[in-house]
């Protein structure tokens, strides 16, 4: 018993000191924590007094906040800039980053470029690679025992020149509060809760679950060898908007499909391709799809020849 009091209380010193040098409360406690004790809460509430507006309030709030938000903004625009929104629409699409409740933009990318996509699966280096480190760890456990000094910004340069991803970043928990208690003030807290909460929570573990499962090779099947684990999880990838597609994505990070525009398989469709289009230009539209039917085309033809 001891020995665990120990230990948390050495985590919530490095969670103090995390505290005094970012000037930002620390994920865990500032979101991870109360967003799951707020969820469990308003679905023991629901048992009790159900409405069909939970689910469908859960269901806007996933389209916003994983779709939009996660894989729209943080992974397919910030991290790997494998499509560019009208200029319109960046500063929807950052809020939208912002309030999936993972970290600020410009950290989430900093982590998924430089500390997965270049190290993937080696341990020691990959963050949240399961490879020796177990499921608990890449599912949820690797967020505990983050830190400062886990993520180097020297990967995000490039978004360290944007002003707006700057201010963002330094503003973090304050522009995602601001906006809960805005929420809470106009639609009240049962909306809050469904939307904000519990559709940003349904990102948080449709990421685990890719960092777990699109990392088992015995999960699904391989279109690539990759010099890694990263597996292609059909189930995984039609509810989390394609990121299920693993390892056509560590085949081809640039490509902002990660479905059928890498592997020429029509069957691995990539939702984004549809969810992006309110917010891309035409020519941007056309040249996504163009490149998704030419992957198909060529590998049908390659398929005639041999």
């Amino acid at each position: 018993m001891q020995k665990y009091v120990i230990k948390l209380i050495n985590w919530l010193q490095k969670q103090l000191a995390l505290y005094h040098k970012t000037k930002q409360v620390p994920y865990v406690i500032a979101i991870w924590f109360p967003y799951h004790v707020a969820a469990i809460l308003a679905i023991v509430y629901a048992t009790q007094n159900w409405s069909w507006w939970y689910p469908v309030w859960a269901l806007c709030g996933w389209i916003l906040l994983d779709g939009i938000g996660n894989n729209l903004t943080l992974h397919r625009w910030l991290s790997h800039k494998s499509w560019t929104p009208r200029k319109f629409f960046e500063p929807f699409l950052l809020w939208a980053a912002t309030m999936v409740g993972e970290g600020s933009p410009l950290w989430w990318a900093a982590l998924h470029r430089g500390h997965h996509h270049r190290v993937s699966d080696q341990p020691g280096k990959d963050i949240h690679t399961p490879v020796e480190n177990g499921w608990l760890h890449s599912y949820m456990g690797w967020q505990f025992g983050i830190d400062q000094n886990s993520v180097s910004f020297r990967y995000v340069v490039d978004l360290l020149r944007d002003h707006h991803i700057t201010f963002i970043h330094e503003n973090y928990n304050k522009i995602l509060y601001g906006t809960l208690a805005i929420s809470y003030l106009v639609f009240g807290l049962t909306f809050t809760v469904w939307f904000f909460v519990i559709g940003a929570l349904m990102s948080l573990h449709a990421d685990g679950l890719v960092n777990t499962f699109g990392h088992v090779p015995a999960a699904g099947y391989k279109n690539f060898d990759n010099r890694d684990a990263s597996t292609n999880v059909w189930w995984i990838s039609y509810f989390h908007w394609g990121s299920g597609w693993h390892n056509n994505h560590h085949r081809q990070s640039s490509s902002f499909d990660f479905g059928a525009t890498v592997s020429g398989r029509p069957h691995e469709f990539d939702p984004c391709m549809i969810l992006m289009m309110p917010f891309a230009t035409k020519d941007e539209i056309n040249r996504l799809w163009t490149q998704r039917k030419a992957a198909i085309l060529k590998r049908q033809q390659e398929s005639e020849i041999k």
